[in-house]
């Protein structure tokens, strides 16, 4: 009876182990993370396939230096003595390389060639115009099936594992943006950290935080519009370290649905009332998620790289950031 009532203890904080927890990236290395994903222990927080990944987009059985265009590691915190940081960086692919490839799918072997390419070159955008009518997989499709748009660690586990709606839930994060983030203008943007349907059944996350004509805004996915409502926090500051803190309810009812968010202690969004999808389980997604570099459709972009840092990162179904260690 001891040995069974043992087991279903275990069983119970195991539960918990994935879904509650504090992350302080007290690693050797990001191989660790990337391992203990790989390997799938028990002890694995992250989910890393959009950050660890280097995909071989030509197909020459190679990894082109045109290839690496993102590096994740484990570093030294630039201003926090004896800490240890996650460092995410993520580069523009470049247009030619990109384009080249961007409507081929490995069935069809649609590659445009370089006489082509010259021909659709915009040089006032200094992008190749192609079009990806004739290709199976699109253009937007083929920029997720090789992540080349994002630098991401996702939370990892099994759906019974990951947070449930119409619960409380809190989060805090802290995040640092670098010196070397090349900021965009207003007509686009990018996302630093979201909470995503297992299923992913819409095109948006549940909540997301963006960064946006040098701002923060909070995205909220709203079902009786089906498009996020946009919501100002925050001037970005580089070189700074950001404490966020979120508490939301998911629910169907307005009355029971909550958001809170604050930065740096401070409050800065509290909405009450939003109805959002809750018929699923979500996921904590923290990294950068940026498009739009290589759509002729879109004004000119004139970053090319995109350098942050994550820390403290924890969840629980109380707040407990009193608890969390900051240096």
């Amino acid at each position: 009876m001891t040995r069974y009532l043992f087991f279903f203890l275990f069983s119970i904080a195991n539960s918990f182990s994935q879904r509650y927890f504090i992350e302080n990236f007290n690693y050797k290395s990001f191989a660790e993370i990337d391992s203990l994903n790989q390997a799938e222990s028990k002890n694995a927080i992250w989910t890393t396939k959009h950050a660890a990944r280097v995909i071989d987009i030509n197909q020459n059985k190679k990894i082109d230096s045109e290839e690496i265009f993102k590096n994740t590691t484990i570093v030294k915190d630039p201003f926090r003595k004896g800490n240890k940081v996650l460092r995410i960086e993520l580069n523009k692919v470049a247009p030619k390389f990109f384009s080249k490839y961007a409507c081929d799918d490995s069935n069809v072997q649609n590659e445009f060639s370089d006489e082509k390419l010259n021909e659709l070159f915009s040089p006032s955008k200094n992008l190749y115009c192609v079009g990806c009518k004739k290709s199976p997989l699109g253009i937007y499709r083929y920029e997720w099936l090789t992540h080349m748009t994002r630098n991401e660690i996702a939370t990892k586990g099994p759906e019974k594992k990951l947070f449930k709606t119409k619960k409380h839930q809190w989060f805090g994060v802290e995040i640092l943006i670098d010196e070397l983030y090349e900021l965009d203008n207003l007509e686009n943007e990018e996302i630093i950290t979201q909470f995503y349907n297992v299923n992913e059944t819409s095109l948006h996350p549940i909540l997301s935080l963006r960064i946006v004509d040098k701002k923060y805004w909070m995205y909220i996915y709203r079902v009786e519009s089906k498009t996020p409502e946009r919501i100002y926090l925050a001037n970005v500051e580089k070189n700074k370290w950001v404490s966020w803190k979120y508490h939301f309810r998911i629910s169907k009812n307005p009355k029971k649905s909550i958001i809170e968010i604050w930065k740096d202690n401070l409050l800065v969004l509290e909405k009450r009332g939003v109805v959002v999808p809750n018929n699923q389980r979500y996921y904590l997604k923290v990294g950068v998620y940026k498009w739009g570099w290589w759509d002729c459709g879109m004004p000119i972009l004139n970053s090319k790289k995109k350098v942050l840092f994550f820390d403290k990162i924890w969840t629980n179904r109380n707040d407990i950031s009193t608890r969390v260690n900051h240096k």
